[in-house]
């Protein structure tokens, strides 16, 4: 099986299944989309598979014939897949390979994607394994909440989840992460 290319990150603190990670800058292809969190996450995930399948370039007509499809870039997958929002209002994102630029992806085709530069961020994140239930995120972000509070750390803008196996990975062997992005 190929190796998928990951985020870079830097660990600048552990404790047990605590880190405080630097995050350089990744580009994210992003949906949002409303639903429960699974509802969300899969409606959103099959938009960004055509994406990066080569679903990311526009029809063309030429001269007085019918439409042509041409096929556009194919995008290597990455991990994670991350997912923030609460209650109906979610966003669901790859992170683009790191080969590109701004300047060099794919114009997605379908405009419910938009294409974006995270900055560089130091983010605090809590990893475990298992099966990606609305029970076992919750139990993991309130843990991360209560470490956030009894260390007087700040942060901005809503948990985020990260996925970094296919829903086929037996599910212990699974990495699953709640992080928040750090406020300096």
């Amino acid at each position: 099986m190929p190796k998928i290319e990951q985020s870079e990150y830097i660990v600048t603190k552990i404790d047990k299944n605590i880190e405080i990670r630097t995050y350089e800058p990744v580009i994210l292809a992003e949906v949002s989309t409303e639903g429960n969190r699974n509802e969300a996450a899969n409606k959103a995930f099959f938009i960004l598979v055509d994406y990066i399948k080569g679903e990311n370039i526009s029809n063309e007509k030429i001269a007085m014939t019918a439409p042509v499809k041409q096929q556009g870039e194919k995008i290597a997958m990455t991990a994670p897949v991350n997912q923030s929002g609460e209650n109906k209002n979610w966003k669901v994102s790859f992170t683009m390979p790191s080969k590109y630029t701004m300047e060099t992806i794919p114009t997605p085709e379908d405009n419910r994607i938009r294409l974006y530069q995270t900055p560089k961020e130091e983010r605090i994140v809590i990893k475990f394994a298992g099966i990606w239930s609305d029970s076992n995120f919750t139990k993991n972000k309130i843990k991360l909440e209560k470490y956030i509070k009894d260390n007087n750390l700040k942060i901005k803008g809503d948990a985020l989840y990260a996925y970094y196996n296919s829903p086929f990975s037996i599910p212990f062997l699974r990495r699953n992460e709640v992080m928040y992005v750090l406020n300096q």
